[in-house]
């Protein structure tokens, strides 16, 4: 794809939404006198990809205007307009496809323009919207919260005190369930944050107001006082709890069964994300039974399988970390048929450009952990380097495999080019260079040890390697206990 902003923008259209877009281009009002029109004719020949070596802006140009002597500028000022009508239409239909919040927006309006009986009528046919669907997630909250807002300032315009009181405690619970819902998010990316680059958010204020609160007594008062959607709040704040204790094996306990008691009414996005948040609540509490928890970790993918999440929208393809990480927990489980099975299952579900790269990682992987080197190798070299998103992942399993089969010229060779690979990426953080950068300082160790150096102690090369932050721990600790035998 050329390097240039429509491109990249269109090829996320639909045919559907494009020929949309071609109405939209054509009123005045939103083109602003100058017909874009024969630029998107053009355009569309080449879309989705834009990737023809045909397009570039001189074939434009001479398509647009046959004859003339090309203007780059002329072209850019069509690229530029164009792109800005695109982000129209993109606000434009998302404000409209959500009937909702197309109303929400209408009865606001009307309201500030002191149309109240519209205003009513747009607030109640909001509302109405919203309980044809029984999914229940932050945006429905949200929603609901700007709908009784409004209905709230209409009941001040009318002074009905009465109306106004209801709508002020609707407003301020529906608001509370919005944000707690928010505040889970917040908090869950903060602690895979803090335990996979060991960030620290103690400082921060909204983790330091949430960690304050008492979610104990809330929930009582909400079974106290029945409020409606409490098991819906009870699961939102018991993973903000599992956060600030994540290593608590009774929240998770709790937190799974209440996601599958509130499963039906949670939208799939709430869906997804929460068996996100039980996938790294199993990875931090390995660190207390590891067996135990890479097993459940198997049983939240499996589950999340099942229910067909393995996207956060519908449609969408399935992301290339969850299939990774996915592969690589069960092979750790040396679950061998159950990985094959995975892979010819889902590969198809991937991005179609990622499913051969990935195809062959994934054999490599598996070919690996049950010793086949050679088969591992063939596959690992099919790998497109250029355009495999886990470079880090490649470079350490060649390496692993090179070892074992002891093709030491090619490891060395190997471990001097992902050193400076490590070094000289600015896109990779320090904490992942630390992590990376001792898995090259251990093997090349443990390297000259097999080849009979003295200066190294084995024994306490072990020690060193279980102490470190460093990327294939086990493996490394494996391949010491060899040379301590």
């Amino acid at each position: 794809m050329k390097n240039n902003k429509i491109y990249e923008l269109l090829s996320t259209f639909s045919r559907e939404e494009l020929r949309g877009f071609e109405k939209f281009i054509s009123s005045v009002y939103f083109n602003r006198g100058r017909n874009y029109a024969p630029l998107l004719k053009e355009l569309k020949k080449f879309h989705p990809g834009f990737d023809n070596k045909k397009i570039n802006n001189e074939y434009l140009y001479s398509r647009l205007y046959p004859g003339r002597r090309y203007n780059d500028q002329v072209i850019r000022n069509m690229f530029t307009g164009l792109t800005r009508i695109a982000k129209d239409y993109i606000v434009y239909t998302s404000s409209v496809r959500d009937k909702t919040n197309y109303y929400a927006l209408l009865a606001n309006e009307f309201q500030n323009r002191g149309l109240i009986k519209l205003a009513e009528k747009y607030v109640t046919y909001g509302k109405n919207e919203l309980n044809k669907n029984a999914v229940k997630d932050k945006n429905y909250f949200r929603q609901l919260f700007e709908l009784y807002r409004v209905s709230r300032e209409i009941n001040s315009e009318k002074n009905d005190t009465k109306g106004n009181i209801n709508s002020l405690s609707n407003e301020s619970t529906y608001f509370l369930f919005y944000i707690i819902m928010e505040m889970s998010r917040h908090l869950e990316e903060m602690t895979v944050l803090r335990h996979n680059f060991n960030a620290d958010f103690t400082g921060n204020l909204i983790y330091s107001f949430i960690a304050n609160l008492n979610f104990d007594n809330l929930l009582e008062f909400s079974r106290e006082k029945s409020v409606e959607d409490r098991t819906l709040l009870e699961l939102y704040c018991t993973n903000i709890q599992l956060q600030i204790n994540d290593r608590s094996e009774v929240l998770f306990e709790k937190l799974r069964a209440l996601l599958k008691q509130n499963f039906n009414v949670l939208s799939r996005w709430g869906k997804y994300n929460l068996f996100t948040c039980l996938q790294n609540a199993c990875i931090r509490l390995q660190a207390v039974n590891e067996e135990k928890y890479s097993r459940m970790l198997l049983e939240v993918y499996s589950d999340q399988l099942k229910a067909g999440l393995y996207s956060e929208s519908e449609g969408s393809p399935l992301s290339q970390n969850i299939f990774r990480n996915i592969i690589i927990n069960a092979l750790k489980l040396s679950e061998y048929d159950w990985t094959e099975q995975f892979i010819k299952q889902y590969i198809q579900k991937l991005p179609a450009g990622s499913k051969e790269n990935m195809y062959n990682f994934s054999y490599s992987l598996l070919n690996f952990e049950k010793r086949n080197f050679e088969n591992a190798l063939n596959y690992i070299i099919k790998v497109k380097y250029d355009t495999f998103v886990f470079k880090l992942d490649i470079k350490v399993l060649m390496l692993k495999i090179y070892h074992e089969l002891n093709y030491t010229e090619q490891e060395i060779s190997m471990l001097d080019t992902f050193r400076h690979f490590i070094l000289e990426n600015v896109s990779i953080s320090e904490f992942i260079k630390l992590f990376h950068l001792n898995f090259v300082k251990f093997l090349h160790e443990i390297i000259k040890v097999k080849n009979g150096s003295k200066e190294i102690n084995p024994n306490k090369l072990k020690k060193e390697i279980i102490n470190a932050s460093v990327r294939g721990k086990e493996w490394l600790l494996e391949k010491t206990a060899e040379l301590i035998d």
